[in-house]
């Protein structure tokens, strides 16, 4: 079972903040890579997302809620656990569907006024996993640098066992809207009355332990960061990171994203 320690004390994704481009990144790689500034600035939303989706999960396992639930009250306690394990949920998703706008702004064909005339968020309308797909395979056709790498991280995470089974459980809320938590009401199963000895049953919403449900959501969690890391690793270049630039070579990119916005 997991533990408030466990939760809060792992922080390996906070490395992906520092991939949020900022002046030297736009004059070193607008005109040369613009797509590493533009996967670099998903990244960072992926970043932003994915440590509300943890904060929220760790809030699902705090006692003392102060004015949101009194302590003596176990059902108060329980339906705000509740609803920031929703939260976690619903937040965790979304970092599945910026992941492939990552991916995409990274295999997009690009220069630097596409990059700076913000062409990218145009394109995001139409990243979805099919889509992302279908560019990857062109772009192996192609002999793109890294297509197949990124084709085969993204479906192996696909198919784990641990994503689609938190999949299934993101799509039953997103249709759904709830679920059944244990301790959080009671849930008929049949009429009150029967027939011939017989029970009818009634229909029902799937049924879950809140710590079933954690467990679920932190196994997302460790998957999503290995395969996250394994994109960034792939697409990123070694220094991108690196705050360092010559002046003139980066005034002479400054005037050139200026003359490209005008």
């Amino acid at each position: 079972m997991i533990t408030y320690e466990e939760i809060s004390n792992e922080g390996k994704y906070h490395a992906w903040y520092k991939y949020e481009p900022h002046d030297v990144q736009y004059m070193r790689y607008a005109e040369d890579n613009p797509s590493a500034v533009a996967a670099g600035f998903k990244i960072g939303d992926v970043y932003k997302v994915f440590a509300l989706a943890k904060a929220s999960l760790i809030f699902s396992m705090e006692e003392n809620y102060g004015d949101l639930a009194s302590q003596d009250n176990d059902m108060a306690k329980l339906t705000i656990k509740y609803m920031f394990v929703k939260n976690a949920i619903s937040q965790y998703a979304i970092c599945e569907d910026l992941s492939w706008q990552v991916v995409w702004a990274y295999i997009q064909p690009s220069d630097i006024q596409y990059l700076m005339n913000d062409e990218f968020e145009k394109i995001e309308k139409i990243c979805d996993r099919d889509n992302l797909l279908t560019q990857l395979d062109c772009g192996i056709s192609q002999k793109v640098l890294q297509a197949q790498k990124l084709k085969d991280i993204v479906t192996q995470f696909d198919n784990d066992e641990e994503i689609m089974k938190f999949r299934t459980l993101n799509n039953y809320l997103k249709h759904r809207g709830t679920l059944h938590i244990e301790g959080l009401g009671e849930q008929d199963q049949a009429l009150m009355g029967c027939v011939n000895g017989q029970f009818i049953g009634i229909r029902t919403r799937k049924s879950y332990t809140l710590s079933e449900l954690q467990e679920t959501i932190w196994g997302f969690h460790k998957k999503f960061e290995e395969y996250f890391n394994q994109i960034i690793d792939v697409i990123m270049p070694d220094d991108f990171c690196n705050n360092k630039i010559d002046l003139l070579t980066g005034m002479n990119t400054l005037l050139k994203m200026a003359s490209v916005q005008k």
